[in-house]
């Protein structure tokens, strides 16, 4: 409880009060006049409730001094005999190790800070009463969905903005993301230069495919045969001999040639070419008669060449010739021609150069040429030399074919043939390989299919490109996956804490509604009603209210024309009361409450309500202060309560602009102007003073009518009219009689201030004008039986 407030200094008008003599009760009525410091004490208890020491710096005195602001306060812990200080510091307030009391304020900034601003509800009003009605659990609950959906929201923000500004490129951002990449960087960029690389061939490949159609293959070389196989045949035809019946003529044609001819050798060469040559009668050479005997030499010489010699000769020239020729047929330089030919084509596929295989198939080739070129010029040498001695063996075996010769004999070139065939099928197989690649290089030349590798190429490009893409954005990419990550754990948290808090705020919010409906009408607003309402928009939901007048929906924008200023009065404190009464009872037991002016001088009408309300508040909740400039009401608490309930009853007061706290006694305070009015004109009239004011009379009895008559002039809608008139009001109602009414209006011209003709009578006279006006008041002044 608080038990006083000990110092205050540099705070409003409170420049340095020292109050510790001043003590606080359960029930604390605090007298103020306006700008005497009432609304600073109940910012103190505020800024003291909150925690908020800043609010006290808006409330530095004026002018300002470079004094610091003091504020120090007593509390008085429950069970405890011994006052525990609590001070404003520069960074909060100094509870003294008790906890930070519970205050609950009511005053002008919860009016226009939860309820109304400028008349109106607004987003602000509604956000703050939101906050009110669901209190400090609930506010911390919504307070963290709030944050949390910022949070959301933040995330949402930055992931898309990332996404905008890292990713601008990325046509599928979640298979992107869920990319696996298990090549490094130099790896990739290598594949893409591979990629460019195959590329740019097969580009250049489409505009050449015409020429690369042209373009030759590499073929194979002839592999030469063994020239033994050759010199066999011709050994077989040189020992070959014709075996004839004509063994008669066979000799006499060898005695003549013997006899004959000076040179034996090709002698039956010539007789044969001649026999051929001669007609029968005469001779081919001088055309004379043939004689018997040179007839019967010729008969001699056709039985020798007779037809089987001729076949003989013919098969022996024929195989003679035949394996010579096969012997001279493998041509050297058409060989040596092909393999440069083939180099030329293998260089022609300038494509496949930079394939390492056939790089190295063409490698292979210049060397395998070379070697090559030189076995068969060795084994050219070589075969010239054979073929001279078959020539020359020929040339013998012609001169007499039916004659067996002499055989050739030698190596016949065997070992460089033996080389020259190992190196032609190396090489030939080396030209089958090579061959296939430049036949597959142009089978591969087709538009559509070239086409087809291009675009392969680019979606493989495209595809390590993304994969390159995917190492370099690994931060980013690593980043994003954790916006994603919270922003869908948010997504879930949000709407499962929403339906957790409006499960905890529902039967409250029911409970609360109902009581602040309840409160409204308790507080003289009887034809308004009031609802529930829900804005969702935002990050906070927020509870406002929805005003009905005698069942009607009100527009808020006609709220101000609608609402008294009394009726908005009593719709904040009926907010404030509902949230006291929906605390439970261990709440309010520790709870200070703070009304500063729960009614003014226009609330007439729920006055007594409200003192009643107070009386209960203060037996269920730990202490009551209320603050009112409005010394009327005070004086009605005091005169109805302060008898039978510990009311404790303080002033402020100012000398000089400075303000400070004082005990008030309760009795003396009651005495309003009104009463001590009546006790001067009672001791004037009992001769106990000799002065008095003229006017004070007049305007005793209108304030005794007013007061006596309260109700029934509400009632009737008099209670403002001048007094003439409720005299007349009340007459007209029956309410009065009419000797009363005459009475009265006598002593209202009497004591008019336009004539106050009584007070130039003898002072005795006006003494017993003064008794019979009293008399007159207290005995006459009734309401109509």
């Amino acid at each position: 409880m608080l038990k006083r407030i000990q110092k205050l200094e540099n705070i409003g008008r409170f420049v340095s009060a020292s109050c510790s003599s001043v003590e606080f009760s359960e029930l604390t009525l605090i007298f103020g006049r306006n700008s005497y410091g009432k609304s600073t004490l109940s910012e103190l208890l505020r800024s003291l409730g909150a925690d908020h020491v800043q609010l006290l710096e808006h409330r530095k005195t004026i002018p300002s001094s470079s004094a610091p602001q003091v504020a120090r306060l007593s509390f008085l812990p429950d069970g405890q005999t011994s006052e525990v200080i609590v001070s404003a510091g520069s960074s909060g307030w100094n509870f003294g190790g008790v906890d930070k009391p519970k205050i609950a304020v009511f005053d002008d900034a919860f009016f226009h800070d939860n309820i109304f601003a400028a008349r109106q509800f607004t987003r602000e009003t509604k956000q703050n009463l939101s906050s009110f009605i669901i209190g400090t659990q609930g506010v911390q609950s919504a307070q963290n969905i709030s944050d949390k959906k910022k949070q959301k929201g933040d995330k949402t923000r930055e992931r898309n903005q990332l996404q905008r500004d890292g990713f601008p490129d990325i046509q599928d951002l979640k298979a992107f993301l869920a990319l696996q990449v298990p090549e490094s960087r130099a790896q990739l960029e290598n594949k893409i230069e591979i990629q460019r690389q195959q590329y740019a061939a097969l580009t250049k490949q489409k505009g050449n495919i015409a020429q690369i159609k042209e373009r030759s293959l590499c073929t194979e070389v002839a592999v030469p045969v063994s020239l033994k196989s050759h010199v066999a045949r011709i050994n077989e035809s040189l020992r070959s001999s014709l075996e004839t019946h004509h063994e008669q003529a066979s000799k006499l044609v060898s005695e003549h040639i013997a006899g004959t001819f000076v040179e034996k050798e090709g002698a039956e060469a010539w007789i044969q070419r001649g026999l051929q040559q001669n007609k029968g009668e005469s001779c081919q050479f001088c055309g004379q008669m043939l004689q018997e005997d040179a007839k019967r030499l010729l008969e001699l010489y056709r039985l020798y060449f007779d037809n089987s010699y001729k076949e003989h000769e013919r098969s022996v020239r024929q195989m003679l010739n035949g394996q010579l020729n096969n012997v001279k047929e493998y041509l050297i330089e058409p060989t040596k021609l092909k393999i440069q030919e083939n180099l030329s084509a293998c260089l022609g596929y300038s494509e496949l150069l930079e394939d390492e295989p056939y790089l190295s198939a063409r490698n292979l080739l210049e060397t395998l040429s070379r070697e090559l070129t030189e076995a068969l010029d060795a084994w050219g040498k070589e075969r010239d030399e054979v073929a001279v001695a078959i020539e020359e063996k020929i040339g013998l075996k012609l001169k007499a074919p039916h004659q067996p010769q002499p055989e050739l004999a030698g190596t016949f070139a065997e070992p460089e043939t033996g080389r020259l065939q190992e190196l032609a099928v190396r090489y030939n197989h080396l030209v089958g390989q090579i061959g296939l690649q430049q036949q597959g290089f142009k089978d591969s030349s087709e538009l559509t299919k070239i086409e087809e590798e291009l675009r392969s190429i680019t979606a493989s490009g495209q595809n390590t490109k993304l994969h390159l893409q995917r190492l370099e954005k690994d931060a980013l990419v690593s980043r994003m996956k954790t916006l994603e990550g919270e922003i869908q754990a948010l997504g879930t948290e949000i709407p499962l804490l929403e339906t957790n808090l409006q499960a905890q705020q529902s039967s409250y919010l029911q409970s609360y509604f109902s009581s602040l409906n309840k409160w409204f009408h308790e507080f003289g607003s009887t034809d308004f009603s009031l609802e529930m309402a829900l804005d969702s928009a935002g990050h906070t939901p927020v509870y406002f209210l929805k005003v009905k007048f005698k069942g009607n929906p009100v527009s808020e924008k006609i709220l101000a024309k609608i609402f008294s200023e009394s009726d908005r009065r009593a719709l904040a404190l009926a907010v404030f009361w509902a949230h006291i009464d929906n605390m439970n009872a261990v709440e309010k037991q520790s709870l200070l409450v703070v009304l500063d002016d729960p009614v003014t001088s226009f609330d007439n009408g729920r006055i007594s309500s409200v003192h009643n309300q107070i009386i209960s508040l203060h037996q269920a909740v730990r202490q009551v202060i209320v603050l009112s400039h409005y010394e009327t009401d005070i004086a009605k608490f005091l005169l109805v309560y302060g008898r039978n309930h510990p009311v404790n009853l303080l002033a402020i007061e100012n000398s000089g602009g400075a303000s400070t706290l004082c005990r008030k006694d309760a009795d003396e305070f009651i005495h309003s102007d009104h009463e001590l009015k009546r006790r001067q004109i009672s001791a004037f009239a009992d001769g106990q003073q000799n002065s008095h004011v003229a006017g004070d009379l007049r305007i005793f009895l209108e304030t005794e009518l007013t007061f006596r008559f309260s109700r029934p002039l509400q009632a009737i809608g008099a209670f403002e009219c001048m007094l003439g008139e409720k005299i007349d009001r009340l007459h007209t109602e029956s309410l009065i009689s009419q000797t009363l009414a005459q009475q009265a209006h006598s002593w209202r011209q009497r004591l008019n201030p336009a004539h106050h003709c009584w007070t130039s009578d003898d002072i005795e006279d006006q003494r017993r004008t003064a008794a019979q006006f009293m008399d007159f008041v207290y005995k006459d002044l009734c309401p109509a039986v």
